[in-house]
This record gives structure tokens, C-alpha cells and sequence, in this order.
């Protein structure tokens, strides 16, 4: 009875090991199916596609010495795709410069783009229309900053 058990176990041991070490299945009806894997091209391009250059303006009735000041702000759109790149001094901080900040998001066909960036103080949202290669927005940067933004296309 040992021996069979011995046998048993061993034959066991076999079968599990055998994938692993190499061994195949002899049965013929068993076959890998056929897999194609393909690439996927860039994305379509847009009308809107290509780079705005404009500015963002703190909207009447805020503090501007709680708020960022915007030097410059630049968008690059690449088949619906939207980077939304802002520069800004501190004026609390003595002016310094503040960290470059990037929203990312995209443009729809209608041209209303939706943007978000984060921040170490939460998300901040962007959002605007392009009209006849004008791109006019919103930016809102905590309860209190609230920025209207002008970017026309080059």
C-alpha cells in the first residue's frame, strides 16, 4: 500500500512540475489562439490645436496682496489635449516667485475646455471657451482668487 502511495505522490509531483520545467502537453488539440497587438496612433488634430499666449487678471473686489499675481500664462492644445501652463509672483512673500503651476485637461469640439491643477492647497479649476482663435476663461484659485484670463492663438 506504501509503495502505491509513493507512486501516487510521485506521479502527483510530475504533473504539477511539468509547465515548469519545460514539458508540453501532447495533446494536439490544445493551441495558443492568435493575438494581434496594436499600436495606437496620435491623436486626431483639432481646430484649436497650437499655442495661446495671454495673461490672467484678478477680478474686481479682491485683495490682491492675498493673491497671486499672474505674469504670464500659456496654453498648448495637441489633438484635445490642453496644458495650461501659469507664472506668478507672492506679493505676501515679498514677491517671490511662485511655483509654475500646469493644468492639464481638454477641449471639446464646441471649444469649451476644462482644466484642473494640484496644488498643495487643493485643486484649482480652470475653465473657458475658444472663439475665433480667442480663448476667454476662468480660473478659480481658493474662496478668494478669482481670475478672468484672456489667450489669443499665435
Amino acid at each position: 500500500m506504501r509503495a502505491v502511495s509513493l507512486y501516487a505522490t510521485a506521479v502527483v509531483t510530475a504533473a504539477m512540475l511539468a509547465p515548469w520545467m519545460g514539458a508540453y502537453a501532447q495533446d494536439s488539440k490544445l493551441s495558443v489562439p492568435n493575438v494581434t497587438v496594436t499600436a495606437q496612433g496620435p491623436a486626431a488634430t483639432t481646430v484649436f490645436d497650437g499655442k495661446y499666449v495671454g495673461t490672467a487678471t484678478l477680478e474686481a473686489g479682491k485683495d490682491p496682496a492675498d493673491c497671486l499675481t499672474t505674469s504670464s500664462m500659456d496654453m498648448t492644445i495637441a489633438g484635445g489635449q490642453v496644458l495650461i501652463h501659469a507664472d506668478g509672483a507672492m506679493p505676501w512673500n515679498n514677491g517671490l516667485t511662485a511655483p509654475k503651476l500646469t493644468f492639464q485637461g481638454s477641449v471639446d469640439a464646441a471649444g469649451e475646455i476644462s482644466v484642473s491643477a494640484s496644488t498643495p492647497a487643493g485643486l484649482r479649476t480652470l475653465t473657458g471657451t475658444i472663439r475665433d482663435k480667442v480663448f476667454s476663461g476662468r480660473r478659480l484659485a481658493a474662496k478668494i482668487c478669482h481670475y478672468t484670463i484672456q489667450m489669443v492663438k499665435q
